[in-house]
């Protein structure tokens, strides 16, 4: 069910196909300049962490303890999902030896989006 140009409900595959069409034309002219938040202190990190939305803070702090016991951590945070930034995200990853995703979702949504995106995973 979609809701009509008039803000009415309708089951019409014609109406469907276009509130579809009107929400990706949409997302042509959006501009998101830094679709990742990253931290790279390293060439070569022993680890990369990934994160996303609420996880930052957490994440940062992690980042910390580990520098002090001698793991070289880059951190790269996404903001943006769609298009996924691969550019961005895919050298981070190649310069690491290993890669967490953490996430607050029990089913890795953005661990499983990563790996789609980018790849190298196990």
């Amino acid at each position: 069910v979609e809701h009509a140009e008039t803000g009415t409900p309708s089951e019409a595959a014609a109406n469907r196909k276009a509130q579809m069409d009107k929400r990706l034309r949409k997302l042509k002219h959006i501009q998101f300049n830094t679709p990742v938040h990253k931290n790279v202190k390293h060439d070569e990190a022993d680890l990369l962490i990934v994160g996303f939305i609420s996880t930052r803070g957490a994440i940062e702090e992690a980042i910390e303890r580990l520098e002090q016991d001698g793991v070289k951590v880059n951190h790269a945070h996404i903001r943006l999902l769609h298009p996924f930034p691969t550019e961005e995200v895919l050298p981070l990853v190649k310069a690491a030896k290993k890669v967490v995703v953490v996430e607050q979702n029990a089913t890795g949504q953005l661990a499983n989006i990563l790996k789609m995106n980018v790849g190298h995973a196990e």
